[in-house]
């Protein structure tokens, strides 16, 4: 007999619905047609990675914030070089000056 396999979502369902409590587990698994021991790991495997859940927000926000300090450098450095480098009358080409800009990111 082959081994089914339960998408993560179906997982998912089934523990919250464990974890409500308005049921035993194994009024739950037979329902289901699940083996209680899968669903009890299935809850304690869900229970010791919820935390990440939070952890994994956290790490996105602060790589969004790292690019939006990047984003706010080149546009200050940009607007820096308009308005008090390319007015002092520099003989470069724009598109030489522009280079320089870019480099100097």
């Amino acid at each position: 007999m082959a081994k089914k396999t339960y998408s993560a979502a179906f997982k998912a369902k089934v523990v919250l619905e464990v974890l409500q409590e308005e049921q035993e587990l194994s009024a739950i698994a037979t329902k289901y047609n699940l083996n209680p021991n899968m669903l009890r790991n299935w809850k304690k495997e869900f229970l010791e990675k919820a935390a990440s859940v939070f952890e994994a927000s956290t790490k996105a926000e602060k790589d969004a914030r790292r690019k939006g300090a990047a984003l706010k450098k080149r546009k200050i450095v940009s607007i820096v070089f308009r308005k008090f480098i390319f007015p002092l009358g520099s003989r470069q080409l724009p598109g030489q000056r522009m280079r320089l800009c870019v480099d100097f990111l």
